[in-house]
């Protein structure tokens, strides 16, 4: 396992190139292809943090890879708030419509169709009965319990509730415009009240242990430029807290609890700063591979319990094998099911166009 760490990590790395020193697009430091490489690297690196769970390793490296599921899920939320807010910035009053009549239905039902196929593939060894796994398919476990939950799935649950919150503060998107400070303060009061009911329930510890990120996302979205301008100014100061981080997560890892203040979460708020500066110079967007993966990633998510269970039921072999085509066959599975949902998606549209322009002409 860890050989697989250290090649993801060279093949991401390697793949990177340094921005220009006049890059420029117009205020955004991190673009389409940087965000789209960043989420592909989360994704593997989160299929690997659950695969050295699975595997029972501790140890030095078992410590540091308790810290690589927050740190990654932290990042994607991050960027999803940053994509989110980036959207309202574009499409302004709009964005509410497509928040509650495309991307959270078309995210719920995902989330059901691979829900289904899993608890599908394990209820008759669970021993459940058939109102159970229903419980289970329409994700209603996550206010139940958290060893009802499928355990894989958790993030795409808290981003659902996510996009319920910030489509709720979209609807007041008119008035929000009026100052630039108040979208992200409202999505930062809607993310904490989300908090707030999720510590009511016994999946607690789940979903806050990244979620803060997301407020950064959405607050970095609506000050880019002006952050991007003063990192440039004072390039020295931008080391040095690149530097600053990556020294304090190492130390967190490594128990120098001295040197934090905070809980183990905190740790997810680092890494996600840490890229954001690491963005003012590096094009992780120069990836390909990466934004490949990054274009599927949610289908990795979605997917890798399934993928998961039937791969390390079925293979008895050294763990690298094991690693390797987990990795390679959620990779080759969520692609599949990338190509079957915009497929899906196409002939819908094609449907709704179609009815449109038959009422406008009655």
């Amino acid at each position: 396992m860890l050989t697989l760490y250290c090649l993801t990590i060279a093949l991401f790395a390697f793949g990177c190139r340094l921005k220009k020193a006049n890059f420029d697009c117009n205020g955004i430091v991190l673009t389409k292809t940087d965000t789209l490489s960043l989420k592909g690297f989360c994704a593997i690196m989160v299929i690997l943090h659950h695969m050295v769970l699975y595997s029972g390793l501790d140890g030095w490296f078992g410590k540091i890879n308790s810290y690589v599921g927050s740190a990654a899920v932290g990042v994607f939320f991050m960027l999803s708030l940053y994509g989110l807010t980036k959207g309202y910035q574009t499409n302004g009053t709009r964005y509410a419509k497509t928040m509650f009549f495309r991307k959270i239905p078309e995210l719920y039902f995902l989330q059901v169709i691979t829900n289904a196929i899993y608890y599908g593939a394990v209820y008759q060894s669970a021993g459940w009965t058939t109102g159970e796994v229903l419980f289970r398919i329409f994700n209603l476990d996550m206010f139940a319990s958290s060893g009802r939950m499928n355990s894989f799935s958790w993030f795409i649950s808290s981003i659902l509730c996510i996009y319920i919150g910030v489509g709720l503060v979209l609807l007041f998107s008119k008035w929000l415009q009026k100052k630039r400070f108040l979208f992200p303060l409202f999505v930062t009061i809607a993310i904490c009240i989300f908090v707030a009911i999720i510590a009511l329930t016994p999946v607690t510890n789940h979903f806050i242990l990244a979620i803060y990120c997301a407020i950064l996302g959405t607050w970095y979205a609506t000050y880019e430029k002006e952050l991007s301008i003063f990192l440039k100014k004072h390039q020295r100061y931008a080391i040095l807290c690149t530097v600053t981080l990556a020294v304090i997560f190492c130390a967190r890892v490594f128990g120098f609890s001295l040197l934090i203040i905070g809980a183990e979460d905190t740790s997810a708020l680092f890494v996600s700063i840490l890229f954001l500066l690491l963005a003012q110079r590096v094009d992780f967007g120069a990836n390909k591979l990466f934004c490949f993966l990054g274009g599927i990633s949610l289908e990795i998510y979605l997917l890798q319990q399934l993928v998961h269970h039937f791969v390390t039921a079925g293979i008895k072999d050294a763990q690298l094998v094991v690693g390797f085509t987990a990795i390679a066959a959620n990779i080759c599975v969520a692609y599949l099911f990338n190509i079957i949902s915009a497929t899906v998606k196409k002939g819908r549209n094609g449907i709704l166009l179609a009815i449109k322009r038959h009422t406008s002409t009655h």
